[in-house]
């Protein structure tokens, strides 16, 4: 199964990340920052923005589900309805299950 994370460093998504690596699927690990070493091997990591739908259907064009594991940035709170919507308008575009 190909499957993208968005929030793959995070505490939920870093562990998504590795047990779905374990259990042998295919894992896009989609990183806010510079793309991390400490994946486990096999998982494409990919610096994206969340909010930016166009990118984001991008990414999950061809995948079988995606997770959503993201936080806000401290002091961006107000940013969550916002990341959510992009996450699910992208979704929707390449109807792909979230």
């Amino acid at each position: 199964m190909k499957i993208v994370i968005v929030g793959a460093t995070g505490m939920v998504g870093s562990r998504i990340t590795s047990e779905a690596s374990r259990r042998g699927h295919a894992v896009t690990a989609v990183v806010r920052g510079a793309k991390p070493a400490t994946f486990p091997g096999g998982v494409t990591a990919v610096a994206a923005d969340a909010n930016d739908r166009d990118q984001m259907s991008r990414l999950f064009s061809g995948s079988d589900a995606i997770v959503g594991a993201t936080k806000p940035a401290a002091g961006q709170e107000d940013t969550v309805a916002t990341t959510t919507t992009a996450l699910l308008d992208a979704a929707a575009a390449t109807a792909t299950r979230i």
